[in-house]
């Protein structure tokens, strides 16, 4: 049974994360805003929404809600979901930082990111109790 759970839960980051690349390449697609100018590091493409923050919030959520049941310790799960905040905080700021996004790309980045990643262990969740 636990390696049956490894299963479900890689094909549902890989259903997940590839949902989250669609999204991120068919927003900037749909919405066409240009990135602000005068960037420290010049990207390519249109800036809204920030494919990073989108990502990375899937991302880490995703490994967070994975591995969380395997946690006894509140405060170990604090710590990790504090540190699952923090890599999705500083990568945010970092794409504001160096100046190829707008801090509302980053923001629907996160907004949008959560609620696939929601969407995605909710549906996950539902399976699981299903299949038993």
């Amino acid at each position: 049974m636990w390696l049956w759970q490894k299963y479900t839960h890689i094909i549902q980051f890989i259903l997940t994360m590839s949902l989250t690349a669609f999204v991120a390449v068919a927003a900037k697609e749909l919405t066409r805003v240009p990135r602000p100018p005068y960037p420290v590091y010049q990207e390519v493409g249109y800036s809204f929404a920030s494919a990073h923050s989108l990502i990375v919030t899937v991302f880490f959520l995703l490994i967070f809600f994975s591995y969380k049941e395997y946690i006894q310790s509140k405060l170990l799960k604090f710590v990790f979901l504090l540190a699952t905040v923090c890599v999705i905080a500083s990568v945010s700021i970092t794409r504001v930082y160096l100046g190829v996004h707008y801090l509302s790309d980053v923001i629907a980045g996160v907004i949008v990111g959560l609620c696939i990643a929601s969407v995605s262990v909710i549906l996950y969740e539902r399976y699981k109790r299903i299949i038993g």
